[in-house]
């Protein structure tokens, strides 16, 4: 099968099996949703596939913390994906890094959750997490990251 349109495993979290071989091309678009449980959109090629396009990650919920997920499983992977599209990702800032290996690809998505500040105290707050989490973090910033809205993260941070 050669995909030059959008490949989306569903409306929610599931897996797309593909019998065969796939070749996506410049134009291709894999729609990946993720969620915070580590949960995420799957394909799998029972043959070979060979990667280009874009890969256009998504979620429903606020992303934070850092999370790995395996998007991909083929017989063998070649080829890179060409850009990795994390606009549609709930967080306040976002990297999206994939990983290639002979048979999988994986993503690890980091989400920097702390920097929402609506205020200046918050702001400055937001920064020290930020600093925190991105040396590593402590109890405290891994707790904060669990915090499900950004709403209720202000909350914690007028407290």
């Amino acid at each position: 099968m050669t995909s030059s349109g959008t490949i989306a495993p569903g409306n929610s979290i599931g897996t797309l099996t593909i019998d065969g071989d796939l070749t996506m091309d410049a134009n291709s678009v894999f729609a990946v949703e993720i969620d915070n449980s580590d949960n995420s959109d799957k394909l799998v090629v029972t043959g070979d596939a060979e990667l280009a396009g874009t890969v256009q990650v998504a979620s429903d919920e606020t992303i934070r913390g850092t999370h790995e997920y395996t998007i991909l499983d083929a017989n063998n992977v070649t080829g890179t994906f060409d850009t990795i599209d994390t606009a549609l990702v709930k967080a306040s800032s976002v990297t999206a890094v994939p990983g290639y290996g002979a048979t999988t690809v994986t993503l690890e998505v980091t989400a920097m959750p702390f920097d929402i500040g609506q205020t200046r105290n918050q702001r400055s707050l937001g920064v020290g997490l930020q600093e925190i989490a991105g040396g590593g973090g402590n109890a405290i910033t891994s707790l904060l990251q669990a915090v499900p809205t950004d709403e209720e993260l202000l909350g914690h941070y007028d407290q």
